[in-house]
């Protein structure tokens, strides 16, 4: 764990929140606050404070008088949360379609482009990106910020099973992001948003 140097309450939440999205605390595992203030090099208190916020976005689990533990990787939560994010996404890309800006879907469109001319060689952390990316901005350009927020917090919650399902599915993935984004550019939102429920419903299967 790197040293902090920004040691606000909201630098300390950054570092501990991509390392609980990513599993870097074994599944399951006490959190010890000590531990992580003297890693951090920072009091127990604002550590404290972050692994609270964690909890709230249910990212971290805290049990009463034994302290914060790491989530375990359930089936069924990883599959509620695939079903929240069908009905969310299928819902962006209808309201992208009505209310989005022409440059704004040409900028969706030009995203996808870059990320297809990325190399088979690419670190599956960056191919994870560029996918998080791809629905996120679909979720800004609808124009409503609780999607936004939802959707948010649900790739966090995912974040691990999702980077794992990128390994072998970037090629196919980026095909489907391509048809979404011309349908988009076209003002089709129903058909996009029934290419996004196959898109998304594929990649809950293959998951699962």
């Amino acid at each position: 764990m790197k040293h902090i140097e920004n040691k606000s309450v909201k630098g300390i939440y950054t570092i501990l929140h991509d390392m609980v999205i990513s599993f870097q605390f074994p599944p399951g595992s006490k959190i010890s606050e000590t531990s992580v203030a003297e890693s951090l090099g920072v009091s127990r208190t604002p550590v404290r404070q972050a692994l609270q916020e964690l909890v709230t976005q249910k990212l971290l689990v805290k049990r009463p008088s034994k302290g914060f533990f790491s989530r375990k990787i359930e089936k069924e939560e990883i599959f509620a949360l695939y079903e929240i994010r069908e009905c969310i996404e299928m819902k962006a890309v209808e309201l992208a379609a009505k209310r989005a800006s022409d440059e704004e879907l040409q900028g969706l469109y030009k995203l996808w482009y870059e990320g297809s001319k990325l190399p088979e060689t690419t670190p599956t952390e960056i191919l994870h990106k560029r996918d998080r990316d791809f629905h996120m901005y679909i979720a800004d350009i609808s124009n409503n910020q609780q999607i936004v927020e939802l959707l948010q917090n649900i790739n966090d919650r995912i974040y691990f099973v999702r980077w794992i399902d990128m390994t072998d599915r970037a090629h196919k993935t980026q095909r489907e992001h391509k048809e979404i984004a011309r349908l988009l550019l076209e003002r089709r939102g129903e058909e996009a948003a029934r290419v996004m429920q196959k898109h998304i419903n594929k990649r809950m299967e293959d998951i699962i």
